[in-house]
């Protein structure tokens, strides 16, 4: 049975920047992985967030790193149904330390940081 992202207020693997768990729950749950599950983060409440999006809310770049590489490749543009936001403008906020990284990591994966180009999903 695979644990939902909701259970914990800040799942283990984006507070810790623990890639090996997250691996290990993307093996057991694939899922979870780039699918919407109720999140929340310090800058915008409650709303429904990808694992891309709550790494990046965090600023754990090490795992922000492990979602856009192979095998995973999540979508940088996947933005959330109730505001828009993509990882990037959940990056954007700035309040992680490594927010500066983890927007360089967007970018580089080709996240677009042009607001009329988001895609709601």
């Amino acid at each position: 049975m695979c644990p939902s992202l909701a259970d914990e207020p800040v799942p283990w693997y984006k507070a810790d920047d623990d890639t090996v768990g997250l691996r290990e729950l993307s093996a057991a749950c694939p899922s979870l992985i780039d699918e919407h599950a109720p999140g929340s983060t310090p800058a915008r409440g409650a709303e429904p967030l990808t694992s891309l999006m709550v790494a990046t809310a965090y600023g754990s770049v090490a795992c922000i790193d492990v979602l856009l590489s192979p095998p995973y490749l999540v979508d940088p543009h996947r933005s959330s149904a109730s505001s828009l936001s993509t990882p990037l403008h959940l990056d954007a906020t700035g309040w992680a330390t490594s927010a500066p990284t983890a927007v360089s990591c967007l970018l580089a994966a080709g996240a677009d940081n042009d607001d009329d180009e988001v895609k709601e999903q």
